[in-house]
C-alpha cells in the first residue's frame, strides 16, 4: 500500500499519470552519493521556496517605484497653450490655462501626506519581504549544513559499526565452532548470534539514516548536482598563492 502511494507520489512529480509509473524492487544502497568538497550557495536558487521568496522581494520593490510615482501628476499634455499673466488679475482668474495647469501640477504634493505614506508603507513592505527573503535563505543553509554534517557523522559511524558487525561475526562463527568441538555450551551460540544481529540491526539503522540525510541534502539543494555546476577546485587552488 505504501509502497504504491510513493510510486504514486513519483509520477505526479515527474508530470506522470499515478497509474503510469512501476518502480521496480531493488536492494538498498549502501553508499550515498559523493558529496564535493564545496557546493556553491548559487544551488539554493532552484529551491521554491527560495524562489518565491526572491520573488515577492522583486515585486515589493517594484511597488515602491509605484507608490513614487504617485508624486508626478496625472494630467494631459494636449492643448496646454494658454498666455501666461498675473493670476490674480480680474481678466485672467483661474480660468487662466498656465495657471491652472501649475495647480494641477501641485496637487499630488498637498494631498495631505497619502502619496507619502503610500511610499513609506511599500518601503515597510520591501523591507518585511527582504527580512523573509533572508530568513528563508538562511533556513535553506541551515537544513543544507544540517544534512551535510549528519552525512559526515554518520558515515564515520557506518564504518565503526561495520567493523564490530565483522567482529561479531567472526566470534558467531569461533564459538559455533566450539560447540561443534563440544567445548562450549549451546547457549554461548545463541549469545554470541544474539550480539551480532544487534550489531547488524545497529549497522542497517544508521546506514538507513545516512541514505535519509543523502535525501534530505537534495532536497535542502533543491535537487541535485552536476559537474558543470560545481566550481572548479584545481583553478581556485592554483589561485591561491603560496605561502
Amino acid at each position: 500500500m505504501t509502497r504504491a502511494q510513493s510510486e504514486h507520489a513519483v509520477a505526479v512529480l515527474i508530470g506522470r499519470p499515478p497509474a503510469g509509473l512501476s518502480i521496480p524492487h531493488g536492494s538498498l544502497a549502501t553508499r550515498v552519493p559523493p558529496v564535493p568538497v564545496g557546493l556553491p550557495s548559487s544551488l539554493l536558487e532552484r529551491r521554491p521556496d527560495v524562489a518565491a521568496a526572491e520573488d515577492t522581494m522583486r515585486e515589493a520593490n517594484a511597488q515602491i517605484g509605484v507608490a513614487f510615482a504617485g508624486y508626478f501628476p496625472a494630467v494631459s499634455l494636449s492643448g496646454l497653450i494658454g498666455y501666461s499673466g498675473n493670476p490674480f488679475a480680474a481678466e485672467f482668474g483661474p480660468s487662466n490655462p498656465v495657471w491652472s495647469f501649475g495647480a494641477s501640477l501641485a496637487q499630488p504634493l498637498f494631498n495631505g501626506g497619502l502619496t507619502t505614506a503610500q511610499v513609506e508603507a511599500a518601503r515597510q513592505i520591501y523591507q518585511a519581504d527582504v527580512a523573509t527573503y533572508r530568513e528563508t535563505v538562511l533556513s535553506a543553509i541551515q537544513q543544507v549544513e544540517d544534512a551535510l554534517s549528519g552525512i559526515h557523522i554518520l558515515s564515520r559511524e557506518v564504518k565503526v559499526q561495520a567493523e564490530d558487525v565483522r567482529i561479531s561475526r567472526e566470534a558467531t562463527q569461533i564459538t559455533l565452532n566450539e560447540y561443534k568441538a563440544g567445548t562450549q555450551a549451546f547457549t554461548a551460540v545463541v549469545t554470541a548470534e544474539t550480539q551480532q544481529l544487534s550489531a547488524e540491526e545497529s549497522l542497517l539503522s544508521t546506514q538507513g539514516q545516512l541514505q535519509a540525510d543523502a535525501v534530505d541534502l537534495i532536497v535542502a539543494l533543491g535537487g541535485g548536482w552536476s559537474q558543470s555546476m560545481l566550481p572548479d577546485v584545481t583553478a581556485q587552488t592554483s589561485a591561491i598563492p603560496p605561502h
